[in-house]
This record gives C-alpha cells, sequence and structure tokens, in this order.
C-alpha cells in the first residue's frame, strides 16, 4: 500500500535509520537475552533510535517531514480529516490503521478535489501519505472529476431554474445542503471498509507472510551473496545431496526441495527452515571469504546471524510451547536488527536496507500483538497441503465482494467438505486399511548395516523419540511387515559439542548392542511421543566424528543431554557472545 503502507496495520513510513535499534541497544538486548532468555525487558528510552516502536516518545520518531506537495489548505465545508492527517503539517507521525481512518482519509480527499481546492498532485501526495497506492488515487482522481462535472452541470440547470422563478439569490449553504460533496459507499470506498469487522481481524497468515515472504527473501539474499562471491554453484552442488537425502524420506512434517529454488510450495520452505542452520552452515563452516574482496568479516558475520535468527524466531511463531508474546516480539526485532546490520555492512549507504524495502519485514513487528490477540501463529496456519487452494478456487466463481456472495460461497464449500468427509469414511468402513490417514513421521530403513553405514558416514537420518528416554533417539529398520527393529543412538556424550550456525552438534554414538528386535509397529507407534532428524557436522579438512545436530518435529532442538536438553532454539554465544 504505497510508502506509507509497507507494515501492515499502520500508516507510517519506514525510517530505515531510526527505527532499528543503535549499537548500544542491541547490545544491551542481546546482553540481557544472553544472559536469561525469558528475562523481562531492561531497556530505557532511547534519544538515538526507536528501538522498532513506531510508537515511541523518543524524538528520534518525530523528524520525518511530510513530503512536498502535502496539502497546506483545505475546503472550509471539509470534513474532518483523519486523526495525524490534517492538512499544513511539517511532521507525519506514525498511526495505527482502522477502516473508519481510512474512509475518513477518502472522504475528506475526494471533497477537497471535488471543490476544486486540491490539484491532482496534492491528492497524490495526501493519498500516499494515508498509505493509499496510486491506483486509488487515480480511481478517486477520476470519481472525482466526474462528480465535480456533473455538479457543475446541475448548478448550472439549478441556476437557471431559479432565475426563471426569480430567484436569483439563495443561500450558499442551502446549495450546499441541496447537492452535498460526499463520496458515498457504493463509489470508491471498498465494501470491506464499511464492515462490522475489524481491521486487525486480517492477520497475517503464516503461509504467505513468513515462509513465501520471509523466508524466502532470507533465501534469495543468502544466494545472492554467494552469487556475488561465486560459490552459489559450488554450494548447490554440495548441499543438494543432503537435501535429496531429506526428499527421500517423506516426513510430512518436513518436506524440502533441492536449489536451485524453484516451484518451492510454503511445505518446502517450512521444512527447509526447521535445517536451514545445517543447510547454509555447510557453507559457512566449509568456505571463507576471498582474500581478494571487499566484504569484511563483519558482514561474514552478520549473514550468519540473519540465519541463525531466522531458525530462532519460526520455531518460536511455530512452536505448541506458545512462547510469551513479548518474547516472541524481542526475537523479532533482534531478527530484524541482524538483517540490519547485514544490510548496511554489505551493501552500498545509498541502497535502501532489503527489510526496508518490502512489507513482509517490517510487517514482523506486528506478530507479538496478533498472536496475543489471535493465539498462535499455527492456528491459522494455511500452508498443509497448500495444493488443495485449487478446490476453493472452483467456487469462486464470477468473484464478487459483496458479504451476501461470500456466505453463500462458504456455505457451498462446507457442503462440499462434509460430502468429501463421509465419502472417507465409507471408504474406511469398507477397507480397514484406510482407518487412519497415513502421515509419515519417521522412515523405516532396510537393514542394521544400513542404519549404521549412514551413521559412519555423516547421512540425515530420521528418528523418533520414546517416553522416559532423554538420552536416546531411534532409528527404525526391517523389511516391511507387522513386525519391525531399531537401534538406539545414545546422547549420553551429547555436550561434547560444537557450534556452527546456531545449532549444536553434539557427540553421538551408536551400538548393536542398543537394538530392540520384532516390535509390534502400530504399538510402537502409539508410544512414539516425538520424531527428528539429525544433521551430520560435516568440515571439507576433517574426518567426520560423530557430531550431530538434532531437529525434533515440535520445532524443538537438542543443545545439551538430558530432559533439559530438548528445548527451542535461542541466541547462539558464538555469534552474539
Amino acid at each position: 500500500m504505497g510508502t506509507y503502507g509497507k507494515r501492515s496495520l499502520w500508516c507510517a513510513n519506514i525510517d530505515q535509520v531510526k527505527l532499528p535499534y543503535c549499537q548500544s541497544c542491541f547490545d544491551q538486548e542481546v546482553n540481557c537475552l544472553l544472559e536469561r532468555q525469558n528475562g523481562p525487558l531492561d531497556l530505557s528510552n532511547c534519544g538515538r533510535c526507536c528501538q522498532w516502536n513506531m510508537e515511541s516518545s523518543s524524538p528520534a520518531l518525530r523528524k520525518k517531514p511530510s513530503p512536498e506537495n502535502y496539502p497546506t489548505t483545505c475546503d472550509v465545508a471539509s470534513p474532518v480529516p483523519p486523526v495525524e492527517r490534517a492538512v499544513g503539517l511539517r511532521f507525519l507521525k506514525p498511526v495505527r490503521l482502522s477502516f473508519s481512518w481510512m474512509v475518513s482519509a477518502l472522504r475528506f480527499a475526494s471533497h477537497n478535489v471535488q471543490m476544486k481546492r486540491w490539484n491532482k498532485k496534492t491528492l497524490q501526495a495526501y493519498l500516499n501519505c494515508c498509505a493509499k497506492t496510486d491506483k486509488i488515487v487515480n480511481m478517486v482522481w477520476t470519481k472525482c472529476q466526474s462528480n465535480a462535472a456533473a455538479l457543475e452541470v446541475r448548478s448550472n440547470y439549478q441556476e437557471d431554474d431559479n432565475e426563471i422563478d426569480g430567484e436569483s439569490n439563495i443561500d450558499e449553504s442551502k446549495k450546499s445542503d441541496q447537492h452535498p460533496i460526499v463520496l458515498n459507499s457504493q463509489d470508491t470506498i471498498p465494501k470491506v471498509w464499511l464492515a462490522c469487522i475489524v481491521m486487525s481481524a486480517w492477520i497475517d497468515a503464516g503461509m504467505h507472510h513468513i515462509f513465501h515472504g520471509v523466508v524466502a527473501d532470507v533465501i534469495h539474499y543468502v544466494g545472492a551473496f554467494m552469487k556475488h562471491h561465486t560459490k552459489e554453484t559450488p554450494f548447490h552442488r554440495s548441499i543438494n545431496p543432503h537435501l535429496k537425502e531429506v526428499q527421500s524420506l517423506w516426513l510430512s512434517w518436513c518436506r524440502v526441495k533441492t536449489f536451485p529454488k524453484t516451484q518451492w510450495l510454503a511445505e518446502d520452505e517450512l521444512g527447509f527452515t526447521r535445517i536451514i542452520p545445517f543447510i547454509y552452515g555447510q557453507f559457512f563452516v566449509n568456505e571463507s571469504i576471498p582474500s581478494k574482496c571487499n566484504t569484511t568479516q563483519e558482514s561474514w558475520l552478520y549473514l550468519q546471524r540473519v540465519v541463525s535468527m531466522l531458525h530462532v524466531m519460526v520455531c518460536m511463531l511455530m512452536s505448541p510451547r506458545d512462547p510469551n508474546v513479548s518474547i516472541i516480539d524481542r526475537h523479532v526485532k533482534i531478527f530484524l536488527s541482524c538483517c540490519h546490520q547485514y544490510s548496511t555492512s554489505y551493501y552500498d549507504s545509498n541502497t535502501i536496507p532489503f527489510w526496508a524495502s518490502t512489507g513482509n519485514f517490517p510487517s514482523l513487528l506486528n506478530l507479538g500483538e496478533q498472536i496475543g490477540q489471535y493465539g498462535p501463529l499455527r492456528w491459522y496456519w494455511e500452508g498443509t497441503r497448500e495444493r488443495f487452494i485449487q478446490s476453493v478456487k472452483k467456487v469462486l466463481i464470477s468473484m464478487r465482494k459483496t458479504d451476501s456472495y461470500f456466505a453463500r460461497k462458504m456455505i457451498i464449500m462446507q457442503k462440499l467438505n462434509v460430502m468429501e468427509w463421509l465419502k472417507e469414511a465409507l471408504k474406511k468402513n469398507n477397507d480397514q486399511e484406510l482407518q487412519r490417514d497415513y502421515e509419515r513421521m519417521y522412515y523405516r530403513y532396510e537393514s542394521f548395516s544400513v542404519v549404521k553405514s549412514k551413521f559412519e558416514r555423516g547421512v540425515i537420518m530420521s528418528g523418533f523419540v520414546l517416553p522416559n528416554r532423554d538420552d536416546w533417539i531411534f532409528i527404525a529398520f526391517g523389511e516391511r511387515g507387522a513386525k519391525m527393529r531399531f537401534v538406539g543412538i545414545s546422547l549420553a556424550q551429547f555436550d561434547q559439542a560444537e557450534r556452527n550456525c546456531g545449532f549444536v552438534y553434539g557427540k553421538c554414538t551408536m551400538d548393536k548392542m542398543h537394538m530392540v528386535k520384532d516390535v509390534d509397529q502400530k504399538e510402537l507407534d502409539k508410544k512414539m511421543i516425538h520424531y527428528c532428524l539429525t544433521l551430520p557436522n560435516l568440515k571439507d579438512d576433517e574426518n567426520f566424528d560423530h557430531r550431530y545436530a538434532i531437529v525434533y518435529d515440535d520445532w524443538d532442538v537438542r543443545v545439551s543431554r538430558g530432559a533439559a536438553g530438548k528445548k527451542l532454539p535461542s541466541l547462539c554465544h558464538i555469534l552474539f557472545g
């Protein structure tokens, strides 16, 4: 919605200099989170930055001048202007958007155009500052010009009639009453703006905002960094075998595709994000900055921070642990700060930081409040089986925008869904094999020798967790059938760990003595409490020493041995210490 509408639910210019943390505030907040992740916010008001708060009382917030051609006068009979968007303002403050505020802006602007107080440049400057795009500006201008012309014709006819009747002197206020200059709802105001639904109900859902938006952008900019250093193609060649290994598992909770990134669904970006520190960690641990280039060690560090903090932030947003909204908000701001640090250190000073050039990144600042009001992000995750959006599109034929139209279509979709459920129920009654929806949460390997070989070579493997076995994960194997076998991987030595790009790679051991034979698969499935992937710490110049990072289906990671070692990821002491 234009320059002033990049952050959803707000009308504000994104001040790429004053909005982010200054270095002092960033260091203070990072140190606080490193010492105690769930500790209270300990930042005092700063005069140098807004601390990512558009409602900050900092003087830094109030130094954005109104643009050229912003209106200085208006018609005396104008409707009341929206808050913080009166004429003649030297500085424009950020405003929380509401439908009533936007309607007021349109009616105020249209009145002054119809009364010929504003030209098109003034209208454009004003509506752009009210988070309206040029498309809306052109629509309002055309409609108002048409209304003004029609009003002038009607006024001329009225004057002619009055002269005939001998009533040439009519009070001006009565003329205004006879021809009110207002923008009717059926003209250019979208119907939804006049509905009873509050604007905040139009939530930022995870599929498009987080995965098609923020994650996709980070992948793009990391790829641009590699390409600039002629490292992208070699990286793709080295990492694709790992992605193919995950692909071959066909896990419902971790689907991925290979590079280059083409036709990825949201579920592919979701699966990629689960293991993103491992994917790019292979690049950071096995590559270095070429000696003959302008890239600094700071940029190299800041890019690793971006990747690590993206993983931390997404895990917090999607986790069933439901972290406190203030903790989520603080980690969102740290992620945005990492993006800002990388942008300002790597790109030219005249280049707009990538986080400020799109609406996805600033709109992350809404998520804490949104989750507090509407619940965790996974409650309105619309990415599962994303391809089935086609079934909705088939119903939305001859798209209209009235409430009654959508109500009818929702009833039709509900009936179609109920019919599908009934069909599935009938099939399940007739076929015992379909009594449960098939979801592959773990993979069953062919034999112990295959499992052992993969473990020794450092190949990604799929496993599961059993209750009261805190220092173990288990790998299933055996021929297809009702019985299967599994072997344990011990995490007793996991504290002998290394860190890379935020992941903790701990020492793991496997022994044939830890094998369990001929277990009923259905009974074992009922006992499984979590599912996981083991991700190897591979270095080109060293032999593999059986250090693995472990990620779980509930967005937890393994950071140490014991029950307390399985937790949500947090700021990396190596990258941020």
